[in-house]
């Protein structure tokens, strides 16, 4: 048995569905899927209450891995490629975010978001392999 979760997130601005696979799911939860209790999907809409327990309410920082532009664009489900759960790292990271969006109320066209946003995955990604 394997991990595969869908999620809705959102950041502060927007929402987007992000997909984890079996191991960002794993580095979450803590046990493998197998050892998860009622992790037989009865329904795509039935999330089993301890998986639910684990994610719910809880901030991650999640790295992400986009081709180009077009595939940022279309707003379709993104696969996690890392999952941060270090508490400091999220804190420092969210509060950047959200300084930033307050310091710039301009509008922004979509090129310079995916252009903004591939600058500070970037930074945020350099400082993580950092603390591993």
């Amino acid at each position: 048995m394997r991990y595969m979760l869908k999620l809705e997130v959102f950041d502060g601005t927007s929402t987007a569905e992000l997909i984890l696979w079996d191991k960002e799911c794993a580095h979450i939860m803590q046990k493998k899927a197998s050892e998860v209790n009622g992790a037989e999907v009865i329904s795509a809409n039935i999330v089993p209450k301890e998986i639910e327990q684990c994610i719910a309410g809880k901030n991650f920082l999640f790295k992400i891995v986009l081709r180009n532009e077009d595939e940022f664009l279309s707003m379709k489900s993104y696969n996690v490629k890392k999952v941060v759960t270090d508490v400091d790292i999220i804190k420092k990271h969210s509060a950047n975010l959200l300084s930033n969006l307050e310091a710039s109320k301009k509008a922004l066209s979509y090129e310079d978001m995916f252009l903004e946003e591939c600058n500070n995955l970037s930074q945020i990604v350099e400082e993580v392999m950092r603390t591993l």
